[in-house]
């Protein structure tokens, strides 16, 4: 599940909710600045409020020193394979001033934080998105953006769960009929039927001796003298 952190007090806010609102079964809850790490996420997508002279905001600035000053927070995201997405949001009060930082430097605050997170042990999800919010409509700038965060999100997905494989016929721990135990084997041994019925005629022929010998009994005390 991804986790949206807006970055900066001026547009991040709300373009970050349009985000969320666009992901969403894809996005956990908002979280603040300072709670995201715990969530843990292996998707992250930052949106980044920048300044006039396309600097990263305060709370973006501060984001960074965090990041540097973390001792587990590359080895972490490289364990997880953490997946990062940077929206920058430039600030340009009009068209004119937007023309004079050009096309790219008015975002550089966004960029510096994707390239400090891929430094530290992230990888990109998707390009950095640029968007202009006071000049252009968000359907135009920041949604087409969002729905390919969506596309890359449900991809990353599909590629986790082609990770997991059933287990195959080779694998250790899966049993097949061959190796199951047999049942115990209840049938007499052989030869077992011959030796009950020569066990059962040993019987009857004792038995009819025994009588013999009491009938000669009988008809020698009863033999007058």
């Amino acid at each position: 599940m991804a986790v949206v952190l807006a970055l900066g007090e001026e547009a991040a806010p709300s373009i970050a909710a349009v985000i969320r609102d666009c992901l969403a079964h894809r996005a956990s809850p908002a979280v603040g600045a300072d709670e995201w790490e715990r969530s843990q996420a292996a998707i992250l997508i930052l949106v980044v409020d920048c300044e006039t002279d396309g600097e990263p905001c305060m709370p973006a600035a501060k984001f960074l020193r965090t990041l540097r000053r973390s001792e587990c927070f590359a080895n972490f995201s490289a364990s997880i394979c953490r997946r990062v997405a940077v929206l920058a949001l430039a600030r340009s009060v009009c068209a004119s001033s937007s023309a004079m930082l050009g096309s790219t430097e008015k975002f550089s605050g966004g960029a510096r934080v994707l390239k400090t997170l891929l430094s530290n042990g992230c990888t990109r999800l998707v390009p950095l998105g640029m968007a202009e919010v006071e000049l252009q409509p968000v359907e135009a700038c920041v949604l087409p953006w969002a729905r390919a965060v969506c596309a890359a999100v449900d991809e990353a997905d599909m590629d986790a769960l082609d990770d997991i494989k059933p287990a195959g016929p080779g694998d250790s721990n899966s049993a097949s009929l061959q190796d199951a135990p047999s049942a115990p084997d209840t049938k007499p041994p052989h030869g077992g039927g011959s030796d009950a019925h020569a066990l059962s005629g040993m019987i009857t022929a004792a038995a009819l001796g025994v009588l013999a010998i009491a009938i000669v009994g009988a008809w020698r005390i009863s033999r007058p003298i």
